[in-house]
């Protein structure tokens, strides 16, 4: 047979394949080549050059490559579901943390709104401290949502915007700073 009759691409570009292969001396390349019952199936060619004083030759060997080229399939099709499935649950993480961030707001709405009712001082204190954790709970949530790394989280970064937030809620006009000798520490969730 010839290679015509095998490789349904071969007159294509045939002379740039043959200065190519002249210039390289050696090619690979993939292509599709036909079996006797007429289907085509995808091949890996290696072509090497050689020339004598008068002739020139083209050796080529030619490998069926359908089972590499069906698991590269199977890979691709692999990642993409791989990406689907982040993406749906990344959109689903962030779903859960807006919902959480509005129950802790409406928790603490409800705290605000019973202390202003209130008129025993025991209760309202009582109530502000466990407003207090609830915001303590919220910057620890926010700082996770924000975070990279949703198992881990910095203790510096996070007692430096509790204690600036704790000075914002209870010491309106007071004059409070506070220093803070603290590494970036950081610690599991749990």
């Amino acid at each position: 047979m010839k290679l015509s009759d095998i490789d349904p691409d071969y007159t294509k570009n045939t002379q740039d394949f043959l200065l190519q292969i002249r210039e390289k001396q050696y090619i690979c390349f993939e292509s599709q080549q036909i079996r006797k019952d007429g289907s085509t199936f995808p091949v890996s060619v290696t072509a090497s050059y050689f020339c004598d004083a008068s002739k020139e030759f083209i050796c080529a060997f030619g490998r069926d490559i359908t089972e590499q080229k069906g698991r590269r399939k199977l890979i691709t099709e692999q990642n993409e579901a791989l990406k689907s499935s982040l993406q749906d649950k990344e959109v689903l993480i962030k779903e859960i943390h807006h919902r959480v961030k509005n129950n802790l707001e409406v928790i603490s709405s409800l705290l605000q709104m019973q202390s202003r009712r209130e008129t025993n001082e025991q209760v309202k204190d009582a109530l502000s401290k466990s407003q207090s954790r609830i915001y303590a709970i919220a910057l620890v949530h926010e700082m996770l949502y924000q975070n990279s790394d949703l198992a881990t989280i910095n203790m510096k970064s996070h007692l430096e915007r509790l204690s600036s937030a704790m000075i914002d809620l209870y010491a309106h006009n007071k004059n409070i700073s506070v220093r803070l000798n603290a590494e970036d520490i950081y610690l599991s969730m749990d």
